[in-house]
């Protein structure tokens, strides 16, 4: 702000002006940057300032500042506003001009080919109009062509350099004038140039376009020469010959030359190849070739044309035609043949998918055919299984009524012919035995349960079955052995099913006078049990297919009643399988055939790791078919020495069928007072009002069955403590643990022996009843042994209980801390003690869980693991063995025994 200095007295002068100054910064306006390098006013009284971050844009009458927004940023160099209203604006980015009516930005290429992006240092129009831009050492002349009213913008240029006068410098920003003569004046390094824009001549000569030169790769391509076999140019390009190139002629270059000689080098071509490129593209500076490579096969032609030094264009255009050859792959013989050739291959693929949709379908009828076999054979195994089940009531009612009346009579006609009777409801049982067997098999496979015992023996008893078989038929059988005795791990049941299968058939196809013989042999770790016949032998076709399911041979059998079912040896295969072992055929050298099994031989492990198996006595000589029998031959023993009580204890028979029914109590009548139940459900409804000494149920009832019936009684403190006996017709090991496992006394399967299961019956009840007395004595029957027996006898005992937490205590252990062998072991406790070295071991633990039982706070289990028991189901089952009850039961009796003497 200005003021009027004040006038000296006797002394007049008129006022000075006011002067009102604003400063504007970025701070307190709209202004881009507070350093500003040029400012243009058009004529609507708007101001545009250049800054280095913009332009800005100000309107003095209404003071508001703007900016343009594609300019944020830049670097402004130097602004100029010409005749037109046009704003040319010089950045570090090339040159824009900027139209205000329409508020767009143009950016102006600077040359022919790209935009440029340097940097411009000023702009100044003539008095043509004319505008003149300064780039480095370079002046551009821009001939502007500008329609007011729809806004098109378009130009042409000139750019002078060196050789057209400039001095070699750069020229300085905004350093334009114009004087009034009309001479332009820019400022450089090395002074001032000055020039008369209206009086610059230019070439306006039209240049034309020549072919100077064709380069095939590095060969200078010359008329009529040949290159690599081929001539690839006729005539003259520039006379409208035709350049031809072949495959080897991968990459080509083509030079130009024009009639213009004023600045050559600032010449510029421009060419286009037709077929290739849509546009024209431009040689770099001071060049003028092209160059192609890889060309695809085909017909092209060469346009080029050229520009002056001042920009003026060549009127005609020269052409050349080139022509690409296609490699022999590529012919159009070629493509004729790779059609035929594709053609035949497409017939191919459609025949042999055709064949293949074929063969697939074939297998799909085939695989449907077998699945609907499988199907009928799967729906006659569970109807054979369905069967079979129900036959093994009506036989328990017929082989057990046999056997009493077999004991009754006195008549030995009679006799036989009971015996007769009952051998074949026998036979008619093993066969349902198999047959459910094999069904298991096919199921849910075949589980094996091994235990410890002396195969030597075992397999002796198993030939002696067969004595009675051998006098009848007057067949010689013979069994040798290499070894007196030998213990190892084996399944006793399904040894013994196979062992009498490849006996019974050698009895069969043995004829009359033949011989049977069964030999046992050792070596290294593993043990041959052969069955050699001489009988009528097997063919070798028959060999292969011998062990195969429902394979029969064409050979009649010696016993012309004894025919097979396709399904014995199978069976003993998967026997021997489960074994780890394998079984095989050969010819006996003298007439007929010898059966091999070779079994692992697995030494034996302490009691408590062995999975006991439940054994099955071997069937009496007369009982021999396929397999063994499940009944158990146990001598009948006087009622009283079971049951103290005069009055008959109550019996309940659960069962589904009728005359099962009728003849167990026909059966049982003469110890027990009788009750029956239909089913699960009924039965438990009598539960609830009676108690009975003892129940029977079956296993298969309609409802509530054997199983549930016994959990729910076992379950319930009221009835837990009457005893249940399993009876039904399945005999499979599975059911037979599960039986036991949820709290049944005992698993007798049908067909049974009447006075076994009486017995049985007896023990249970008598047990029951000592209500005030512990119901086992775990001590052994006194023993009048010597007194070297005695310290022998206390030295183990002293042993066994010093390692009785071990799992792994062994009998060899035990023999060796004795001093003696395991044989000399065996007998001498079997002599003194009665027991084998296995079961005395057992027997101590056992004792020790009785006292442990009465005396400790421990639960079963964790008395089972103090025993050296893996598993606590072990010591269970062998607790009821020796003692006749589980060992909750026995702790809880225990229990309410000392709590009522106190």
């Amino acid at each position: 702000k200005g003021s009027v200095p004040r006038a000296r007295r006797g002394q007049t002068h008129a006022p000075f002006p006011t002067l009102k100054i604003n400063r504007y910064n970025s701070k307190n306006s709209g202004l881009c940057s507070d350093y500003v390098v040029s400012i243009e006013k058009d004529n609507k009284d708007t101001y545009y300032i250049g800054t280095s971050l913009g332009v800005t844009l100000f309107k003095a009458s209404s003071g508001e500042f703007s900016s343009i927004k594609p300019l944020d940023g830049v670097n402004i160099s130097d602004m100029s506003i010409d005749s037109r209203g046009l704003v040319w604006i010089a950045t570090s980015r090339g040159l824009k001009v900027y139209d205000p009516q329409r508020d767009r930005l143009v950016t102006v290429k600077l040359d022919r080919r790209n935009s440029n992006s340097t940097l411009i240092l000023g702009i100044q129009e003539d008095k043509n109009g004319n505008v003149w831009v300064a780039e480095g050492g370079n002046l551009i002349s821009f001939s502007v062509k500008f329609d007011d009213k729809n806004g098109d913008f378009s130009y042409t240029f000139h750019r002078y350099d060196a050789s057209d006068g400039l001095p070699e410098c750069d020229f300085n920003q905004r350093s334009f004038a114009m004087l009034p003569s009309g001479e332009m004046l820019v400022g450089g390094l090395y002074g001032i140039n000055g020039c008369y824009p209206d009086k610059i001549p230019h070439n306006r000569n039209l240049p034309n376009v020549m072919f100077s030169d064709i380069y095939a790769g590095a060969k200078d391509v010359r008329i009529g020469e040949k290159i690599k076999g081929h001539v690839l140019l006729e005539s003259s390009p520039n006379h409208g010959g035709q350049l031809d190139l072949w495959p080897e002629h991968s990459s080509f270059t083509v030079y130009f030359a024009t009639d213009s000689y004023v600045h050559p080098e600032k010449t510029t071509f421009y060419y286009m190849l037709e077929g290739l490129d849509k546009e024209w593209l431009a040689t770099p500076p001071g060049s003028n070739h092209a160059g192609f490579t890889n060309l695809a096969p085909g017909k092209y032609r060469l346009l080029v044309k050229a520009v002056n030094s001042d920009g003026y264009e060549s009127a005609k255009t020269a052409e050349m035609a080139i022509v690409v050859h296609p490699p022999f792959w590529l012919t159009g013989w070629a493509k004729a043949i790779y059609i035929a050739l594709g053609i035949l291959c497409i017939y191919l693929t459609y025949r042999v998918i055709r064949q293949r949709e074929r063969r697939r379908f074939n297998e799909k009828r085939k695989q449907d055919a077998m699945q609907k076999q499988e199907e009928i054979n799967q729906l006659k195994f569970k109807f054979y299984t369905n069967v079979s089940h129900e036959l093994r009531t009506p036989l328990t009612l017929i082989v057990s009524p046999l056997e009493n009346m077999i004991k009754e009579t006195t008549d030995e006609v009679q006799r036989r012919r009971l015996n007769l009777m009952r051998n074949n409801a026998m036979r008619l049982l093993n066969l349902v035995n198999q047959l459910l067997d094999f069904r298991k098999n096919e199921v849910a496979g075949l589980t094996l349960h091994l235990s410890e015992g002396e195969i030597v023996g075992f397999v002796r008893n198993v030939c002696h079955a067969f004595a009675g078989m051998s006098e009848r038929k007057n067949i010689s059988l013979k069994f040798n052995s290499d070894r007196q005795e030998l213990n190892m791990m084996f399944d006793e049941d399904k040894l013994n099913k196979a062992i009498m299968n490849l006996l019974s058939n050698a009895f069969k196809f043995t004829p009359e006078g033949g011989t049977v013989t069964v030999s046992l042999t050792t070596h290294s770790s593993a043990i041959a049990i052969r069955v050699s016949d001489t009988g009528t032998g097997i063919s070798d076709d028959d060999k292969e297919h011998i062990f195969e399911r429902f394979f029969q041979t064409n050979i009649t059998p010696a016993d012309s009643s004894m025919t097979g079912n396709g399904i014995g040896l199978s069976m003993v295969s998967e026997y021997v399988k489960l074994h780890e072992g394998s079984i095989s055929v050969c010819d006996n050298p003298g007439g007929g055939s010898i059966f091999t099994i070779e079994l692992p031989i697995i030494k034996p492990q302490t009691a408590s790791n062995v999975v006991p198996a439940i054994a099955e006595t071997v069937s009496s000589p007369e009982e021999i078919t396929d397999t063994d029998s499940n009944i158990e031959e146990t001598p009948v023993e006087s009622p009283t020495t079971f049951i103290d009580s005069t009055e008959k204890p109550t019996a309940l028979i659960v069962d589904d069928s009728h005359d099962m029914i009728e003849f167990l109590r026909d059966g049982l009548s003469s110890e027990f007072h009788v009750i029956t139940s239909n089913d699960g459900e009924s039965a438990l409804k009598l539960l609830s009002s009676i108690r009975p000494a003892i129940i029977l149920t079956d296993l298969m009832m309609p409802g509530v069955d054997g199983m549930e019936l016994c959990r729910r009684i076992k379950a319930d403190s009221s009835l837990n403590s009457i005893p249940v006996i399993i009876l039904t017709a399945k005999h499979d090991m599975d059911s037979k643990f599960e039986g036991l496992t949820i709290g049944a006394d005992d698993y007798i399967t049908k067909p049974f022996n009447t006075d076994l299961l009486l017995i049985k019956m007896k023990k249970l009840v008598n047990l029951t009843r000592k209500n005030g007395q512990s119901l086992i004595n775990p001590e052994p029957d006194t023993i009048k042994i010597t007194p070297l027996d005695e310290k022998m006898v206390e030295k183990a005992v002293k042993y066994v209980v010093t390692n009785i937490k071990r799992t792994d205590l062994s009998v060899e252990e035990l023999s060796a801390h004795l001093g003696m062998s395991r044989v000399h072991l065996y007998k001498k406790l079997k002599a003194t003690t009665g027991k084998t070295p296995i079961e005395f071991i057992r027997l101590i633990r056992l004792k020790r869980g009785a006292q442990m039982l009465r005396e400790s706070q421990l639960n079963v289990s964790e008395i089972a693991f103090q025993l050296g028991y893996n598993n606590p189901k072990y010591f269970s089952k062998y607790f009821k063995e020796e003692f006749g009850v589980l060992p909750s039961v026995y702790q809880n009796q225990e229990s309410k025994a000392t709590n009522y003497s106190v």
